[in-house]
């Protein structure tokens, strides 16, 4: 009985996480970052600050607009390891440190790959944006990052 239930349990959740394939536009704070030539350029971003937000990150997502992303925000600065599981979209993933500076821009076009990507340098937040936007922006290391407190 209690198998049944926890398969009846996990097929829920993962329904759940299917019916969500699309980057949602509810609740998105902006984000700008403030590049060196004096430039902004901004990003509407979930928020993943929680253990579980940041252990889905953006596992199912099928399609992420233009200029949206999400934001993970760790308890203290640390080598960050993102990985790909069940990840369809390749992806930047832009690490930060603690004082908002961006210290490595990282593309992971293989969304089938289960390799860690662990940050070079201590990170507080991390900044995953759809492939190539980095560069399209010329986003680069040392770039200011700042969460909006407002929506």
């Amino acid at each position: 009985m209690k198998k049944k239930l926890y398969e009846l349990s996990f097929l829920i959740v993962f329904a759940f996480c299917l019916w969500g394939t699309e980057a949602s536009a509810d609740n998105l704070k902006r984000l700008s970052i403030y590049k060196k030539n004096q430039e902004v350029v901004q990003y509407y971003v979930d928020i993943a600050d929680t253990y579980d937000k940041q252990k889905m990150g953006l596992m199912y997502v099928k399609k992420m607009p233009k200029n949206q992303g999400m934001f993970f925000i760790y308890g203290k600065e640390r080598n960050v390891g993102i990985w790909m599981k069940n990840t369809f979209i390749p992806l930047d993933i832009i690490f930060i440190d603690k004082n908002g500076i961006i210290t490595e821009i990282v593309q992971r076009p293989d969304t089938r790959s289960r390799t860690t990507t662990i940050s070079k340098e201590p990170s507080k937040y991390v900044l995953e944006i759809n492939l190539g936007e980095a560069k399209r922006n010329n986003i680069q290391v040392g770039d200011f990052v700042s969460l909006s407190k407002q929506q």
